[in-house]
């Protein structure tokens, strides 16, 4: 409706068996906005904006569950904002990440968070909301950091044990990095949404940016949001008006 409320089913999320395609459980979630992560027999996911949390639900078949008396959602833990971005997980900690802007524009208040959670409990063991604006982008694990870009236009090096900012980078002013980092041993990859890709050092120097659009057809919409992956020591993303493109040499993982 007109203040953004469902008016009816906000979301669900649902297990499907690989081999036919049956439905196995459903589970009614308001704005199920992250990709699903699983480990063991719990699925982590984002609650958007009618939502705003992270929740773990069981795997089990229904049957299994009632055997044991036990309920689908294993715990709900409320952030205060629509938690988009997926999960990375560490030994014991779910981290992910959300805000109330989207990939076409900030909230009306700006704002962002990181959250890590007890995998068991869903307890917050530490939150980061000094990033200035949403995080969209999965974070990435790497070591003892947590590495997360924002719409403010920066990467962020977060540390492992207790969330503290390491180091901040502005890849480009103005620019919002819509999508998360692909992080190497020595190395940070990241997209800005008008196109360009960006290298920096794991200890928070830019040392590059390039334009990934096509030179003839920069970003109509201004929407790059492709997370970058690095295969076989070459590195792929997308682009908005130049199609995938791959790079070898120009890049050095």
């Amino acid at each position: 409706d007109e203040n953004n409320q469902p008016l009816g089913n906000p979301g669900e999320v649902m297990a499907v068996r690989l081999e036919d395609g049956q439905v196995l459980w459903r589970y009614s979630l308001p704005d199920p906005e992250s990709s699903p992560t699983i480990k063991g027999d719990l699925v982590f996911i984002g609650s958007g904006q009618n939502g705003n949390a992270v929740v773990a639900l069981r795997l089990a078949p229904d049957d299994e569950l009632q055997r044991q008396g036990l309920a689908r959602l294993a715990w709900r833990t409320p952030i205060g904002y629509p938690m988009a971005a997926g999960m990375c997980l560490s030994e014991d900690l779910v981290i992910t990440a959300g805000g109330p802007g989207t990939y076409d524009v900030s909230g009306p208040e700006p704002a962002g968070v990181v959250v890590a959670l007890e995998q068991a409990t869903g307890k917050i063991r530490w939150r980061q909301d000094d990033l200035g604006d949403t995080v969209l982008g999965t974070p990435a694990l790497v070591g003892d950091r947590v590495y997360v870009s924002s719409r403010t236009g920066e990467v962020y090096a977060l540390r492992l044990s207790d969330g503290a900012i390491l180091w901040r980078c502005m890849v480009r002013q103005g620019q919002p990095v819509l999508t998360g980092a692909c992080v190497t041993n020595e190395q940070i990859f990241v997209t800005t949404q008008d196109g360009y890709l960006a290298i920096l050092t794991t200890a928070g120097k830019l040392v590059t940016t390039m334009l990934i659009n096509a030179a003839t057809a920069p970003g109509q919409y201004d929407m790059c949001a492709s997370t970058p992956l690095i295969v076989g020591g070459q590195l792929f993303v997308g682009t908005e008006t130049a199609g995938l493109r791959a790079y070898g040499e120009a890049v050095k993982p």
